[in-house]
Protein backbone atom coordinates (compact mmCIF):
# COMPACT_ATOMS: atom_id res chain seq x y z
CA UNK A 1 0.00 0.00 0.00
CA UNK A 2 1.51 3.30 -1.02
CA UNK A 3 1.52 6.23 1.45
CA UNK A 4 -1.61 8.36 1.56
CA UNK A 5 -1.21 12.09 1.16
CA UNK A 6 -1.70 14.56 3.97
CA UNK A 7 -2.93 17.96 2.87
CA UNK A 8 -2.63 21.13 4.95
CA UNK A 9 -5.33 23.75 4.77
CA UNK A 10 -4.34 27.25 5.89
CA UNK A 11 -7.65 28.43 7.28
CA UNK A 12 -8.46 30.12 10.59
CA UNK A 13 -10.01 27.66 13.06
CA UNK A 14 -12.22 29.86 15.20
CA UNK A 15 -15.18 32.03 14.28
CA UNK A 16 -17.84 33.95 16.18
CA UNK A 17 -21.52 33.57 15.35
CA UNK A 18 -24.83 34.50 16.93
CA UNK A 19 -27.88 32.38 16.09
CA UNK A 20 -31.29 33.67 17.06
CA UNK A 21 -34.56 31.80 17.74
CA UNK A 22 -34.38 28.38 19.35
CA UNK A 23 -30.79 28.69 20.58
CA UNK A 24 -29.57 28.85 24.14
CA UNK A 25 -26.43 30.92 24.57
CA UNK A 26 -23.53 31.06 26.95
CA UNK A 27 -23.03 34.71 26.01
CA UNK A 28 -24.15 37.23 23.44
CA UNK A 29 -21.77 35.80 20.82
CA UNK A 30 -20.73 32.22 21.62
CA UNK A 31 -17.57 30.93 19.90
CA UNK A 32 -17.63 27.59 18.14
CA UNK A 33 -15.80 25.67 15.45
CA UNK A 34 -16.41 24.66 11.86
CA UNK A 35 -18.63 22.15 10.12
CA UNK A 36 -16.49 19.37 8.64
CA UNK A 37 -17.92 16.92 6.08
CA UNK A 38 -16.45 13.60 4.99
CA UNK A 39 -18.24 12.79 1.73
CA UNK A 40 -17.74 9.22 0.48
CA UNK A 41 -18.67 8.31 -3.10
CA UNK A 42 -17.93 5.51 -5.58
CA UNK A 43 -15.27 6.52 -8.10
CA UNK A 44 -16.88 4.80 -11.08
CA UNK A 45 -20.59 5.02 -10.32
CA UNK A 46 -22.81 2.26 -9.05
CA UNK A 47 -22.48 0.96 -5.50
CA UNK A 48 -19.29 0.89 -3.44
CA UNK A 49 -18.84 -0.58 0.02
CA UNK A 50 -16.56 0.91 2.66
CA UNK A 51 -15.78 0.91 6.37
CA UNK A 52 -14.65 3.75 8.63
CA UNK A 53 -11.22 3.18 10.17
CA UNK A 54 -11.29 6.41 12.21
CA UNK A 55 -12.41 10.02 12.21
CA UNK A 56 -10.44 12.45 14.37
CA UNK A 57 -11.12 16.11 15.19
CA UNK A 58 -9.33 18.16 17.83
CA UNK A 59 -7.74 15.09 19.38
CA UNK A 60 -11.10 13.25 19.72
CA UNK A 61 -11.67 10.03 17.77
CA UNK A 62 -14.93 8.58 16.46
CA UNK A 63 -15.42 4.97 15.39
CA UNK A 64 -18.29 3.58 13.32
CA UNK A 65 -18.58 -0.23 13.30
CA UNK A 66 -19.89 -2.04 10.25
CA UNK A 67 -19.86 -1.61 6.50
CA UNK A 68 -21.60 1.20 4.64
CA UNK A 69 -22.69 1.79 1.06
CA UNK A 70 -21.50 4.93 -0.75
CA UNK A 71 -22.59 7.66 -1.39
CA UNK A 72 -22.57 8.64 2.26
CA UNK A 73 -21.98 11.77 4.37
CA UNK A 74 -20.38 11.94 7.81
CA UNK A 75 -20.51 15.42 9.31
CA UNK A 76 -18.83 16.85 12.41
CA UNK A 77 -20.54 19.92 13.85
CA UNK A 78 -18.57 22.26 16.12
CA UNK A 79 -15.38 20.37 15.24
CA UNK A 80 -11.97 21.68 16.33
CA UNK A 81 -8.87 21.13 14.17
CA UNK A 82 -6.88 19.21 13.18
CA UNK A 83 -9.11 16.83 11.21
CA UNK A 84 -8.42 13.43 9.70
CA UNK A 85 -10.58 10.67 8.25
CA UNK A 86 -9.47 7.19 7.19
CA UNK A 87 -11.83 5.10 5.07
CA UNK A 88 -11.24 1.55 3.81
CA UNK A 89 -12.85 0.11 0.70
CA UNK A 90 -14.69 -3.19 1.09
CA UNK A 91 -14.68 -5.50 -1.91
CA UNK A 92 -13.50 -4.57 -5.38
CA UNK A 93 -15.12 -1.14 -5.79
CA UNK A 94 -13.03 2.00 -5.26
CA UNK A 95 -14.17 5.00 -3.24
CA UNK A 96 -13.37 8.69 -3.30
CA UNK A 97 -13.42 10.67 -0.04
CA UNK A 98 -13.81 14.43 0.00
CA UNK A 99 -13.21 16.52 3.12
CA UNK A 100 -15.13 19.80 3.06
CA UNK A 101 -14.39 22.35 5.77
CA UNK A 102 -17.06 25.04 6.17
CA UNK A 103 -16.14 27.83 8.62
CA UNK A 104 -18.77 29.16 10.99
CA UNK A 105 -18.72 32.61 9.32
CA UNK A 106 -17.73 34.02 5.95
CA UNK A 107 -14.21 32.62 5.78
CA UNK A 108 -13.05 30.65 2.75
CA UNK A 109 -14.50 27.18 2.40
CA UNK A 110 -11.89 24.57 1.51
CA UNK A 111 -11.77 20.91 0.55
CA UNK A 112 -9.33 18.08 -0.15
CA UNK A 113 -9.87 14.65 -1.70
CA UNK A 114 -8.27 11.24 -1.78
CA UNK A 115 -9.32 7.92 -3.27
CA UNK A 116 -8.50 4.26 -3.26
CA UNK A 117 -7.08 2.56 -6.32
CA UNK A 118 -4.60 0.00 -7.54
CA UNK A 119 -2.46 -1.11 -4.62
CA UNK A 120 -4.26 1.25 -2.23
CA UNK A 121 -7.14 0.17 0.00
CA UNK A 122 -7.37 3.20 2.32
CA UNK A 123 -8.38 6.77 1.45
CA UNK A 124 -7.12 9.44 3.87
CA UNK A 125 -8.17 13.09 3.96
CA UNK A 126 -6.78 15.56 6.48
CA UNK A 127 -6.77 19.23 7.36
CA UNK A 128 -3.85 19.88 9.69
CA UNK A 129 -3.95 23.60 10.46
CA UNK A 130 -3.05 24.48 14.04
CA UNK A 131 -1.52 21.11 14.89
CA UNK A 132 -1.21 17.47 13.94
CA UNK A 133 -3.49 14.55 14.67
CA UNK A 134 -2.52 12.97 17.98
CA UNK A 135 -0.98 9.50 17.87
CA UNK A 136 -3.41 8.35 20.56
CA UNK A 137 -6.60 10.42 20.30
CA UNK A 138 -9.07 10.52 23.16
CA UNK A 139 -12.47 8.84 23.36
CA UNK A 140 -15.37 11.33 23.30
CA UNK A 141 -17.51 11.60 26.41
CA UNK A 142 -20.29 12.06 25.71
CA UNK A 143 -20.29 11.04 22.06
CA UNK A 144 -23.43 12.41 20.42
CA UNK A 145 -24.48 11.54 16.91
CA UNK A 146 -27.60 11.83 14.80
CA UNK A 147 -28.25 9.11 12.21
CA UNK A 148 -30.35 10.56 9.39
CA UNK A 149 -31.97 8.48 6.63
CA UNK A 150 -35.01 8.12 4.39
CA UNK A 151 -36.22 4.73 5.68
CA UNK A 152 -38.01 2.18 3.57
CA UNK A 153 -40.91 2.28 6.08
CA UNK A 154 -41.69 3.78 9.49
CA UNK A 155 -40.09 0.94 11.43
CA UNK A 156 -36.85 0.67 9.44
CA UNK A 157 -33.68 1.63 11.32
CA UNK A 158 -31.17 3.85 9.52
CA UNK A 159 -28.36 1.31 9.84
CA UNK A 160 -27.62 -1.17 8.47
CA UNK A 161 -30.59 -0.51 6.13
CA UNK A 162 -29.50 3.06 5.14
CA UNK A 163 -32.75 3.64 3.23
CA UNK A 164 -32.97 5.71 0.05
CA UNK A 165 -29.86 7.57 -1.17
CA UNK A 166 -29.66 11.20 -2.19
CA UNK A 167 -32.80 12.83 -0.74
CA UNK A 168 -32.18 16.39 0.57
CA UNK A 169 -33.09 17.67 4.02
CA UNK A 170 -32.44 20.74 6.17
CA UNK A 171 -32.97 22.04 9.69
CA UNK A 172 -31.00 22.57 12.89
CA UNK A 173 -29.23 20.60 15.59
CA UNK A 174 -27.39 21.60 18.72
CA UNK A 175 -27.16 21.58 22.49
CA UNK A 176 -28.32 23.96 25.24
CA UNK A 177 -25.73 26.57 24.21
CA UNK A 178 -25.38 26.59 20.40
CA UNK A 179 -27.70 25.66 17.54
CA UNK A 180 -26.19 24.73 14.18
CA UNK A 181 -27.99 25.41 10.89
CA UNK A 182 -27.89 22.40 8.58
CA UNK A 183 -27.60 23.07 4.85
CA UNK A 184 -26.39 26.67 5.05
CA UNK A 185 -23.49 26.12 2.59
CA UNK A 186 -23.72 26.24 -1.18
CA UNK A 187 -20.81 23.77 -1.35
CA UNK A 188 -22.63 20.94 0.41
CA UNK A 189 -26.29 19.90 0.37
CA UNK A 190 -27.25 17.46 3.15
CA UNK A 191 -28.67 14.26 1.69
CA UNK A 192 -29.67 10.86 3.00
CA UNK A 193 -28.08 8.83 4.43
CA UNK A 194 -25.89 10.92 6.74
CA UNK A 195 -24.39 10.78 10.21
CA UNK A 196 -23.90 13.98 12.22
CA UNK A 197 -21.57 14.12 15.23
CA UNK A 198 -22.06 17.04 17.62
CA UNK A 199 -18.71 17.77 19.25
CA UNK A 200 -18.49 18.98 22.85
CA UNK A 201 -22.22 18.73 23.52
CA UNK A 202 -23.39 19.94 26.94
CA UNK A 203 -26.54 19.59 29.09
CA UNK A 204 -29.00 18.54 26.36
CA UNK A 205 -29.04 17.86 22.62
CA UNK A 206 -31.73 18.22 19.99
CA UNK A 207 -32.40 18.18 16.26
CA UNK A 208 -35.25 19.52 14.12
CA UNK A 209 -34.87 18.25 10.55
CA UNK A 210 -37.22 18.26 7.60
CA UNK A 211 -37.41 16.44 4.27
CA UNK A 212 -39.87 17.13 1.47
CA UNK A 213 -42.24 14.50 0.09
CA UNK A 214 -40.76 11.48 1.87
CA UNK A 215 -40.32 9.95 5.32
CA UNK A 216 -37.27 11.19 7.22
CA UNK A 217 -35.89 9.34 10.24
CA UNK A 218 -33.54 10.63 12.96
CA UNK A 219 -31.84 8.37 15.49
CA UNK A 220 -30.20 10.20 18.41
CA UNK A 221 -27.30 8.09 19.65
CA UNK A 222 -25.40 8.86 22.88
CA UNK A 223 -22.30 6.81 23.68
CA UNK A 224 -23.25 4.18 21.08
CA UNK A 225 -26.80 3.75 22.46
CA UNK A 226 -29.94 4.90 20.61
CA UNK A 227 -31.75 7.21 23.06
CA UNK A 228 -34.43 8.83 20.89
CA UNK A 229 -35.91 8.28 17.41
CA UNK A 230 -38.30 10.21 15.21
CA UNK A 231 -39.82 9.49 11.79
CA UNK A 232 -42.17 11.67 9.79
CA UNK A 233 -43.02 13.51 6.62
CA UNK A 234 -42.69 17.02 8.06
CA UNK A 235 -40.56 18.37 10.89
CA UNK A 236 -38.92 15.51 12.75
CA UNK A 237 -37.79 16.36 16.30
CA UNK A 238 -35.58 14.49 18.76
CA UNK A 239 -34.30 15.73 22.13
CA UNK A 240 -32.34 14.20 25.02
CA UNK A 241 -30.89 15.44 28.29
CA UNK A 242 -27.28 14.39 28.78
Amino acid sequence: MKPSRNVSLAVCALATVLFADGCGTSGSKPIFFAEVIFQVAPTRGGAAMFSVDSIVAGGIEHKLPGTFTAPFNIVLENAAPPYEGRFIRAGDSDISVRLIRIPATGLTETDVTDETGIGKDTAVVAATELGVVAATPAVPNPEVRFNVCAPFDRVSNCFPDQGTNGLPFNGTLGDAFVTRLIGASTRFTPTTPSIYFLEGARDSVNAVLRGTGYLLRIELVVNQQIRQTGTGGGDVVVRQDL
